[in-house]
């Protein structure tokens, strides 16, 4: 066989075993997609299990610089994060820290992805935080929020979401540190997360509700009528929000 008849066989063999590879990869997706539709009704945990399965699968022949590479690592992040609060196992918010972790520092700077990616890890640093009780992750948390923040602009979808994360974690450091400038942040934020979010939108009474019990706290420190005034009308407006036909 001639040079030029074993390179066109080599490039034969190579765009069947994309054609094949991406083909296993798509039928994959559709099988993991449908997996997770059905434990986030159900709660399943073969279910779950199955999708982690599948997610370790398509890394394990995903090259690392693959596009869709950091997708998976982020997917299988959150399938172990979702997992963990269902068994509370810390093997599981371990590795979905790493999963989450590795996502993000697989995905360039300026991708459309990463301030997802960030917000994903920041979210699941308080978590263990929450289990674990180590500043670091806390600060982390919010480092990670505050750069997921800052790398998007106010009309994103997600800004008034991401500013309401960071305004958690701020208040939740504060229960760790008693440092009235985290409390402070954490209205702040949480005043602007209700300011962005729509009149109709679904979690707007949640934001009323957070945003009145921060309001709450504040007054148990300052002893500020305005406070507690804004954190009962707050609190009324959740409630008023909720039995709106």
């Amino acid at each position: 066989m001639s040079a030029l008849a074993k390179a066109k066989e080599l490039i034969k063999r190579s765009l069947d075993n994309l054609e094949e590879e991406d083909l296993r990869t798509e039928f994959l997706d559709i099988v993991a997609d449908n997996l997770w539709s059905r434990w986030q009704t159900r709660c399943s945990m073969p279910d779950v299990a199955r999708y982690i399965e599948i997610k370790e699968q398509q890394l394990g022949f995903t090259s690392e610089v693959h596009p869709s590479y950091p997708k998976y690592l982020s997917h299988l992040g959150a399938a172990l994060q979702s997992r963990f609060l269902q068994t509370s196992s810390i093997d599981d918010l371990d590795r979905a820290i790493s999963m989450k972790r590795k996502a993000l520092d697989s995905t360039l700077q300026g991708h459309s992805d990463r301030p997802v990616y960030l917000n994903n890890l920041s979210s699941v640093l308080h978590s263990r935080f929450k289990r674990q009780g180590c500043l670091g992750d806390i600060d982390g948390a919010i480092a990670m929020s505050g750069e997921a923040l800052v790398s998007i602009s106010r009309d994103h979808p997600d800004y008034a979401s991401f500013v309401n994360t960071l305004g958690k974690t701020l208040q939740t450091r504060y229960w760790k540190l008693k440092s009235i400038e985290d409390l402070n942040e954490s209205i702040s934020m949480r005043i602007q997360a209700l300011d962005l979010i729509p009149e109709n939108h679904s979690e707007r009474p949640i934001y009323l509700s957070d945003l009145g019990i921060v309001l709450g706290m504040r007054f148990g420190i300052t002893g500020s009528m305005n406070d507690l005034n804004q954190s009962i009308l707050r609190q009324e407006e959740a409630v008023e929000s909720t039995t709106e036909d």
